[in-house]
């Protein structure tokens, strides 16, 4: 499959995936409060932190054997290590609920994380093998199953919050779909348990570990902690308007960017391979993505002028078109700058953690001055943007130079 075939049905599948969401929650967002969406939210949020480093980062080295035998090792040992930690994180939440120091309702954290994990580690596998037709269906799937399941738990007043059942079951459903028919194909249980090879894997790719890992971790907490600051510093209901705002406004750099990633990344690990040169094909990647992206910003900002978002979600949303536009920044440079994250993939790990902790300090720290100081909705949420695109340019340039520095040294 050509890249740009590749990319389109990425795309598509990522277009459809996020048309279901976005349907969908014109329908919830009137079913459901900004409370209740920030408390999703901070959920989800967690969920989203833990799962990401579940598997040590091990499942991306999933693209980067030549051989099937080795590349199975790899999934076996990116299995065993998030099975391993979601169990650890199942203990430690169950003994804090215990404790009394959390409620019962915590617990969908560790499972979904766990849940969340398998669902990633299989991406990885289908995109080794150019199953980008698979990657497609889960997204659409697993879309589909939230939006369908959340409207149901709102007709009933004993759920205690619809849209965090919903994505339990959702994530659940799919990751479940994922090991009965994916992994089991690629004999990823056989001998996972008694595997000595794996001790050799886990040294050879120690730097995902040591760099990929903690790199994603803070990406992971930088990308939520607007939500988490919001919510106690303001309150769940601005960090619901976060989220929405985040959804809505991201959603473009989720469809395209993403799915230009995940291709990027498989076409730079078979260029490296096969000792090709990587700086211009970066740097061409780029340049196709910066007048889309000017084109999107300005009928984004048409659309939130409009009042369009409040027209669909309801009175309750009141004002969230102004603080959509305060976000088209960061979504301007990073629909370019997210096409192309792929430190750890260039061997430059060490670089992707130092790049996830500038953003998470930066992140944070335009919520904590903005939320102390000024405590204006719309002053919060464009410090937010400026914060977040002076870290995608940053990314972008980096990305640039390290490729150019690999293409001068061969």
């Amino acid at each position: 499959m050509s890249l740009f075939k590749s990319i389109g049905t990425l795309t598509l599948g990522n277009v459809i995936s996020q048309g279901i969401m976005f349907l969908g929650i014109i329908f919830l967002s009137r079913v459901y409060s900004p409370e209740e969406f920030g408390v999703y939210a901070v959920v989800f949020g967690a969920v989203t932190v833990m799962s990401a480093v579940s598997s040590f980062r091990y499942e991306m080295t999933i693209l980067l054997p030549r051989q099937k035998k080795t590349s199975q090792l790899a999934l076996q040992f990116a299995l065993l290590t998030t099975f391993t930690i979601s169990f650890l994180g199942l203990l430690i939440v169950s003994a804090l609920i215990v404790s009394g120091l959390l409620g019962l309702y915590w617990l969908v954290v560790p499972i979904a994380a766990f849940m969340s994990s398998i669902i990633n580690v299989g991406s990885f596998l289908q995109n080794r093998n150019k199953d980008y037709k698979r990657i497609v269906g889960v997204q659409i799937s697993r879309s589909l199953l939230f939006v369908v399941l959340a409207l149901i738990f709102s007709w009933f007043s004993d759920v205690n919050n619809g849209l965090v059942t919903a994505m339990l079951i959702s994530l659940s459903l799919t990751a479940l779909f994922l090991l009965v028919v994916d992994f089991r194909i690629e004999n990823a249980f056989k001998r996972i348990f008694s595997n000595q090879k794996f001790i050799f894997w886990a040294k050879r790719n120690s730097k995902f570990f040591y760099y990929s890992t903690p790199a994603v971790f803070v990406s992971s907490l930088a990308s939520q902690a607007p939500i988490f600051l919001l919510s106690i510093l303001m309150g769940p209901g601005l960090a619901g308007y976060y989220s929405m705002v985040q959804r809505v406004v991201m959603a473009p750099v989720m469809l395209v960017s993403s799915a230009v990633n995940n291709v990027y990344m498989q076409s730079v690990t078979a260029r490296l391979a096969s000792g090709k040169k990587i700086h211009f094909f970066t740097r061409s990647l780029i340049k196709k993505f910066i007048f889309p992206s000017l084109i999107l910003s300005i009928l984004m900002l048409l659309f939130f002028h409009f009042q369009a978002l409040e027209k669909l979600f309801g009175e309750q949303w009141k004002g969230i078109d102004i603080l959509a536009m305060v976000m088209i920044p960061a979504f301007l440079v990073g629909f370019v700058g997210k096409s192309i994250s792929g430190f750890a993939v260039l061997r430059r790990n060490e670089l992707g953690l130092i790049y996830q902790i500038v953003l998470l300090g930066s992140v944070s720290l335009a919520v904590i001055l903005s939320s102390t100081l000024l405590k204006d909705e719309i002053f919060i949420f464009m410090s937010i943007s400026l914060a977040l695109s002076i870290c995608f340019l940053g990314q972008a340039i980096s990305i640039l130079r390290i490729s150019k520095k690999i293409d001068e040294s061969k």
